[in-house]
């Protein structure tokens, strides 16, 4: 990780290099992220399909995208509990690229299947099972790990973690949820359902107003209250 928050990682250089590119040879590094050629690309004009939760637009259709180098431009762009951004919004695919460190304690439950990739560093994800335990799975660099529709699932994303999540859009019926649950009791602490739009900005929102509101974090059962999210840190052993 270098010191601007860009990506290194000679172990996952294979992205836009091919297997056997990486195996033979050293390829140059555009401020330290290695780059599919030697020098940087012109990844076309940007699409007018642009995300207003964004700080600048989205990739064209239809031009390949040096993901690396998107990245490495615009690393500053990721914040908030979530630190996620949407490469291409008009998309049938949720395309997303998320920074650690983040700072969640909940749980989400997709209607539809999650698929993750990790490109850099190692994160957690915690998940319930239908008898209400809790497991967890690391993740690490180059590991891909399918979550499937409906079980809840908690992404912990260390600092200079970077992965890909890919998802589906939303169909006008469909909720997604977010839960707490009680470390004390295991009982349900607050439970929000909402139709998803915006994944930048809706999840966001919703964390920050239950972090900001100790009423709904105090759990039902044993008035344990539960404590704002901090920035992850994944233990070392």
């Amino acid at each position: 990780m270098r010191e601007d928050g860009g990506l290194e990682g000679d172990h996952w250089a294979a992205i836009g290099l091919g297997i056997g590119d990486l195996r033979t040879e050293k390829r140059a590094t555009v401020s330290g992220i290695r780059r599919s050629g030697h020098h940087r690309r012109e990844y076309g004009q940007y699409a007018d399909n642009v995300s207003t939760s964004s700080p600048s637009s989205s990739p064209a259709a239809l031009i390949p995208l040096p993901l690396l180098q998107w990245i490495d431009e615009h690393n500053d762009e990721f914040s908030g509990p979530v630190s996620n951004r949407v490469l291409w919004p008009n998309s049938e695919f949720i395309f997303m690229v998320v920074r650690g460190p983040n700072a969640r304690n909940d749980f989400h439950i997709d209607p539809g299947d999650e698929i993750f990739y990790q490109l850099e560093g190692t994160i957690r994800v915690d998940t319930i099972d239908d008898a209400g335990t809790i497991g967890s799975q690391l993740v690490q660099a180059g590991d891909l790990l399918l979550v499937p529709a409906g079980v809840p699932h908690s992404p912990m994303r260390p600092a200079g973690s970077w992965g890909v999540v890919i998802e589906r859009q939303r169909s006008p019926d469909e909720v997604d949820q977010i839960l707490w649950v009680c470390e004390q009791c295991g009982a349900d602490v607050h439970r929000s359902t909402f139709h998803l739009s915006n994944i930048e900005t809706e999840l966001r929102e919703l964390l920050e107003g239950f972090a900001a509101d100790e009423t709904l974090r105090t759990c039902p059962v044993c008035t344990t209250v539960k404590p704002i999210a901090e920035p992850f840190e994944l233990d070392a052993t």
